[in-house]
């Protein structure tokens, strides 16, 4: 049961979040476009290995395995 519950509080803070920002959409004065909104512009560089593989080692160390 507390798995039933936890399920339903994630749908109604999912359905929150749509509400929310469906009247945050309402509200603004110019609406972006679909593209746009759907897949925003990242500023981000893309990792390169050596910061992907530090990644990799922290959760491995985390979860107890030796890093490599």
């Amino acid at each position: 049961m507390m798995g039933a519950r936890d399920r339903l509080e994630g749908e109604q803070q999912d359905r929150a979040w749509l509400a929310w920002h469906i009247e945050a959409l309402h509200r603004s004065k110019k609406l972006m476009s679909l593209r746009e909104f759907m897949r925003p512009k990242s500023d981000r560089s893309p990792q390169n290995p050596d910061e992907i593989q530090a990644m990799f080692d922290l959760v491995a160390g985390a979860w107890g395995a030796s890093p490599s």
